[in-house]
């Protein structure tokens, strides 16, 4: 082989062996971004999971108060303490129907 096609040779395969280097390195900084935001993407999960059971307990606890408060409101027909503490704390009570038909 003559010196110049040598050198060229090996110019070539040097490039190729700096390319194949450079690929290994580009994929392994790859990866590390990956886990990042991999990482990054699990914390952001967990947080919204978080937020939505507080919002389900919120609106759990706002039907169980409901519940609560008509049944007081009910309780309150017969009972004048309940009917004051309901008006004390905000809560108007409308006047009684009878809903039952007599028998």
């Amino acid at each position: 082989m003559k010196p110049a096609p040598y050198y060229i040779v090996v110019a070539l395969s040097a490039g190729c062996l700096l390319l194949s280097i450079s690929s290994i390195w580009v994929g392994q900084s790859t990866r590390g971004l990956q886990e990042v935001a991999l990482k990054q993407r699990n914390e952001i999960q967990a947080e919204l999971q978080r937020r939505q059971a507080e919002v389900t307990k919120g609106n759990e606890s706002n039907r169980i108060g409901l519940e609560i408060l008509k049944d007081m409101a009910v309780a309150a027909q017969k009972n004048e303490k309940i009917k004051a503490l309901l008006e004390k704390n905000g809560y108007s009570l409308a006047p009684a129907t009878s809903s039952t038909s007599s028998k």
